[in-house]
C-alpha cells in the first residue's frame, strides 16, 4: 500500500481509460465498473507477480479470478480451479476466501450476474440467450441467481435500466 510499483507496458492503462471514458459518456455505469475492475485486476496481477517469489498460490489466484470475470460463460467450478493450483478443494476455497474476502462459488455467481447486467442493459437479446452467454444452461436457474444477487428478475432489471436511460 502507498508504494509505487512499476508495471511497465504489460497493462494498457491508456486503452482502459479510453474505454472507461466512452462507457461514462454513454452513461453506462455498469460497464465503467466492469472496465475499472478489469484494469485493476490486471494491475493486481502484475503486483502479485512482482512481489511473489516463484509461482505462489496468490500469484496464480489473481489471474484466475481475472479470467473468471473476463469469461463468465466458461464452466467455472471449484474442482477444476483447485486442480489448476494443484491443491485440494478445501484448501483452494480457504485461499480464495482469504485473498478476496468472498467464497469462490459466490464470486462465480457474481461474475456471471455482473456480465448479465451488462448484456441486459446494452442488448435486446432474449433472456435465454443472455443466460447461455453467462454460463447458465438453465434460464430458470439463471433468473433465480440473478434475482438473489440484484433483487430483480432479469426482465425487471432490463425494464428498470431502459427507463433510466430514457430519462
Amino acid at each position: 500500500m502507498n508504494t509505487p510499483v512499476y508495471i511497465g507496458s504489460s497493462v494498457d492503462i491508456s486503452g482502459h481509460m479510453k474505454l472507461i471514458y466512452e462507457a461514462h459518456i454513454r452513461g453506462d455505469e455498469i460497464a465503467c465498473c466492469l472496465l475499472i475492475n478489469a484494469m485493476f485486476s490486471q494491475v493486481a496481477g502484475i503486483i502479485a507477480k512482482a512481489e511473489s517469489s516463484g509461482m505462489s498460490h496468490t500469484y496464480k489466484l489473481i489471474p484466475l479470478r481475472y479470467d473468471m470475470y473476463a469469461h463468465p460463460e466458461r464452466d467455472w467450478n471449484i474442482k477444476s480451479m483447485s486442480e489448476l493450483l494443484y491443491v485440494s478443494e478445501t484448501y483452494f476455497q480457504e485461499l480464495y476466501k482469504n485473498l478476496f474476502g468472498i467464497s469462490c462459488g459466490a464470486d462465480i455467481i457474481n461474475a456471471r450476474v455482473k456480465y448479465a447486467m451488462t448484456l441486459l442493459s446494452e442488448t435486446g437479446k432474449p433472456i435465454t440467450e443472455t443466460a447461455r452467454r453467462c454460463g447458465y444452461n438453465s434460464p430458470a436457474h439463471f433468473a433465480r441467481q440473478f434475482k438473489a444477487v440484484t433483487g430483480f428478475t432479469p426482465t425487471e432489471y432490463r425494464r428498470k435500466k431502459r427507463a433510466f436511460k430514457e430519462k
